[in-house]
């Protein structure tokens, strides 16, 4: 099976619609660039095509399975998930302190924009360890705390009163 990753596509997603360019002004985002996300991309996307999708046939022939306490990996994952580790992508880290940057387009009812802008938060609260449940909570806390500092910005409140 071959796969191959949309990364002009995805490039263009980042630049147009997420506004990547304005979200590398935010403090924490600096080194976020169209540079820095196709070198990601395209190391991504050499694992994703050259080892990962590979597996994809002989994960549905030979699934991994849990029997008495032991997993048995399906063959070809063992040596997939160290070239993952050699290549860095295991060593690939969010801070402790996460952050959430949000674009945000607020229209009023004829469809004129009122508020267009971006907003950021940190995750305050986030735990060392990889249990899911702290990710929840470092993503609902920078949520909150982007959300909040929206609506504490100057411009969303003057766009909310119609100023």
């Amino acid at each position: 099976m071959s796969y191959t990753a949309p990364i002009k596509d995805m490039l263009f997603v980042m630049k147009e619609l997420a506004g990547l360019e304005d979200i590398a002004t935010l403090p924490g985002f600096e080194d976020a660039n169209l540079d820095t996300a196709q070198a990601v991309l395209d190391e991504s996307a050499k694992l994703c095509g050259e080892v990962l999708a590979p597996l994809n046939v002989e994960g549905d022939r030979n699934p991994s399975s849990w029997k008495d306490g032991v997993v048995t990996a399906t063959p070809g994952f063992k040596e997939a998930f160290r070239q993952f580790a050699d290549g860095g992508w295991q060593g690939v880290q969010h801070p402790l302190d996460a952050v959430s940057a949000e674009r945000y387009l607020q229209l009023d009812r004829d469809g004129k924009t009122l508020w267009n802008g971006l907003a950021s938060g940190d995750a305050t609260r986030f735990g060392r360890s990889y249990k899911i449940e702290n990710y929840y909570e470092a993503l609902s806390d920078a949520i909150v705390n982007t959300v909040s500092s929206m609506l504490q910005s100057a411009p969303f409140q003057r766009a909310l009163s119609g100023h």
